[in-house]
């Protein structure tokens, strides 16, 4: 790649320079990232936490408790989730980073049905154009069955236009969800999916 980054520890992004060769890329790698749409949806503090510490460190005037703290300011500045621009301006950063697919983070119950179409618009126009997009999956964990079963029917049953944009693997639609706690949805729903769990909250169990 052209790009030349040292992060805030000092570490050089993989170059030529560095001895990096082309040839030792695995055309088989897939890269997927976890995508969060929940920013500004929920109580917000309005409040960053780098800032309050550096204000106070022993005792920093925190939000309430429960309202939603920024670590500290993004590059694009404090935004919320489903904002056109911002969605527009990450998924241009996200393939030009060389990431194939995006998981959204649906595990609270919550599927942010209204932010998740802002991607999907994006992803339409950025195919309109010609130009590369990440596909998409989902990963569930509290009410995976209800979560599930909502998700299913508002992105995936009998909604053809979207199934280009779904990350595929072993030939069907991939889902973060433990498949085991599913068996109360319908058997065309449990189908429709490759499920795969996810180790978080598994604390080194499965």
């Amino acid at each position: 790649d052209t790009w030349v980054a040292v992060d805030e520890l000092g570490r050089e992004v993989a170059s030529s320079d560095g001895g990096v060769d082309r040839t030792e890329i695995d055309a088989n790698a897939t890269v997927g990232m976890f995508y969060y749409l929940w920013h500004g949806q929920h109580a917000d503090s309005g409040k960053d936490i780098s800032e309050l510490l550096k204000a106070d460190p022993d005792n920093p005037a925190w939000g309430p408790v429960s309202s939603m703290h920024w670590g500290s300011k993004p590059w694009l500045g404090y935004y919320k989730g489903g904002d056109p621009y911002i969605v527009a301006k990450h998924i241009q950063m996200l393939v030009d980073a060389g990431v194939d697919f995006l998981f959204f983070d649906c595990t609270n119950a919550q599927m942010y049905s209204s932010n998740v179409m802002v991607v999907l618009e994006e992803l339409k126009r950025r195919e309109a154009l010609g130009m590369k997009y990440p596909k998409l999956a989902f990963m569930v964990h509290s009410a995976p069955a209800g979560t599930m079963t909502q998700i299913f029917n508002r992105f995936y049953n009998n909604k053809p236009q979207y199934d280009k944009y779904w990350f595929q693997w072993d030939g069907k639609p991939l889902a973060l969800a433990p498949e085991s706690e599913l068996t109360s949805t319908k058997e065309e729903l449990r189908n429709h999916f490759t499920f795969r769990n996810s180790w978080a909250w598994m604390k080194g169990q499965k």
